[in-house]
């Protein structure tokens, strides 16, 4: 069976994302058990692949309520600016929201001027609720030492806390959204043939490579 060609398909092919926004999605991913969210991601303005990943983690059971009708009002007005200022540069490609664990630690990192290692150790504990009566008087005595004006360390924590619940890995949330892309990239762009029991298998097998 000949490989996918993903490496040569650009990720702005208009015709794919009109495709996608219109509400043709793959049907294997989450976009499709969650329909209802159509006439949200439909209505984001010049729609790119970073969407597609973003609209994939917050359609989600737990966060879909709160957040998706945030990020597109967020990001139709070009919204960047997080709760606080001195993360912002951390969010600018999900609209000021924290969608990705990668964010979180960089997050906490900025905050607490913790290594990478520490920062994971902290992410992956809060996510789980495991030690918090260890970590957080560590987290608010490394915190103190910054400057936040309108964030308490306490607040701090507290936020990062409930970050940390839904917080999704942004590999994974690529890789799915490439499966979605490069499927709906055959569909928009080939409709004279029928590839559809190639392309589920061809495609996942080469984003998984």
């Amino acid at each position: 069976m000949l490989p996918f060609p993903h490496n040569s398909i650009k990720l702005n092919d208009s015709k794919t994302l009109k495709y996608i926004q219109t509400g043709n999605i793959p049907f294997f991913l989450n976009f499709s058990q969650r329909m209802d969210v159509n006439k949200y991601y439909s209505s984001i303005k010049n729609f790119t692949f970073q969407d597609i990943a973003n609209l994939n983690v917050i359609c989600r059971p737990g966060i879909f309520e709160t957040s998706f009708e945030n990020y597109i009002n967020r990001r139709n007005f070009r919204k960047t600016e997080s709760v606080i200022s001195e993360i912002t540069e951390f969010t600018k490609n999900s609209a000021g929201i924290v969608l990705y664990r990668q964010q979180l630690e960089q997050i906490i990192q900025a905050i607490t001027k913790c290594s990478d290692e520490e920062a994971i150790y902290f992410r992956k504990k809060m996510g789980t609720r495991n030690k918090l009566a260890e970590l957080k008087p560590d987290f608010i005595k490394r915190t103190r030492e910054i400057e936040y004006t309108n964030k308490t360390p306490e607040e701090l924590f507290e936020m990062i806390l409930e970050y940390s619940v839904y917080a999704f890995d942004y590999n994974y949330a690529y890789a799915k959204s490439l499966q979605i892309y490069f499927h709906a990239y055959i569909r928009a762009n080939f409709t004279d043939y029928n590839f559809e029991s190639y392309t589920l298998k061809v495609i996942s097998m080469s984003v998984i490579s």
